[in-house]
């Protein structure tokens, strides 16, 4: 048999090799040090890297009054064109002659009895609260343990945000 050099597959006990695993999270980790490292050496005169920005004049420009005039008939237009536009029916699916308990309306976090139904005097302050519109009104609405009405006027706001002019 011809005299070949062998590779040993005994472990290697020397203590010059190092005895630390490399991870990914160990090498990302330390690449991203480097990369910190460099950016902060690196010269502000380097492609890449934002100069100081000009302080920015409280000088009027001249067509700026021209863009506020243009904003303000934009706004004008599209208010005009939101109101003609009629508003949909909201026809209600009957729960509130059907039931007179008002098991099929919404109750939350007004008082209950024990069969779970809402009471009455509370029901009908949040629906006396709901017509009138009055913060006042919502105020007297007796509420049942430690949940609060969110938003009961949210109906009530008007959006700001109308039609797109063409």
């Amino acid at each position: 048999m011809p005299n070949h050099p062998t590779i040993s597959t005994e472990p290697l006990t020397s203590s010059a090799l190092p005895t630390t695993t490399v991870t990914r999270r160990l090498l990302v980790g330390r690449a991203g040090i480097a990369v910190g490292a460099a950016v902060l050496a690196s010269t502000p005169s380097m492609p890449g890297i934002a100069e100081a920005a000009e302080p920015v004049s409280a000088d009027a420009r001249p067509l700026d009054a021209e863009f506020k005039r243009r904003a303000i008939e934009v706004r004008g237009i599209c208010a005009s064109n939101s109101e003609k536009i009629p508003i949909a029916p909201h026809p209600t699916n009957g729960d509130e002659a059907r039931y007179t308990n008002r098991i099929g309306s919404d109750s939350r976090g007004l008082p209950h009895d024990k069969r779970s139904e809402v009471e009455q005097a509370a029901w009908q302050a949040l629906y006396t609260a709901c017509q009138s519109g009055d913060p006042a009104d919502f105020e007297k609405i007796p509420l049942g343990g430690t949940r609060k009405l969110v938003n009961p006027v949210g109906t009530e706001a008007v959006s700001l945000s109308g039609i797109n002019p063409t």
